[in-house]
């Protein structure tokens, strides 16, 4: 059976950035009824929470405090839930599932991997034993 949500596999961003989490359902048929979706959050170290939720007659909820006006819907439409999170911090890694809630197969999900990149610094050494002078060049990424 061939996927049904579209989503990115993996996103990469830094904090304070905003991130995109694209969704989409695909319905080959035309046959799936859309009740609501939902995107679940699951840090690295924790457990799985419900961020954000679509419904097309009670609308949008966003539950989970944590990001609290931070989340938001880029279309208001169960075909293409998109989601924008703000002002992103180094603890919003983790997995992001778009799970829509269908009839009559049931759940179809997505699943995007949010990777929260550090800032990255290049130290150039320079060391002189006697004759000897010894250069390197380093990358050191700073968590923020």
């Amino acid at each position: 059976m061939a996927q049904k949500v579209r989503v990115d596999e993996e996103m990469e961003a830094y904090p304070t950035e905003s991130v995109d989490l694209r969704c989409q359902f695909i319905d080959g048929g035309g046959k799936t009824k859309l009740t609501q979706v939902s995107w679940i959050w699951e840090p690295i170290d924790g457990q799985r929470d419900n961020i954000a939720v679509y419904h097309p007659i009670y609308g949008e909820s966003f539950p989970n405090p944590e990001f609290k006006n931070r989340v938001s819907f880029l279309h208001n439409s169960l075909q293409n839930p998109s989601i924008r999170i703000s002002d992103l911090k180094m603890a919003d890694a983790g997995r992001y599932t778009c799970e829509y809630a269908t009839y009559p197969t049931g759940n179809e999900q997505g699943t995007t991997t949010l990777i929260m990149l550090g800032e990255s610094r290049l130290l150039l050494c320079l060391l002189k034993i006697g004759w000897l002078i010894v250069i390197g060049m380093f990358v050191i990424h700073v968590k923020s």
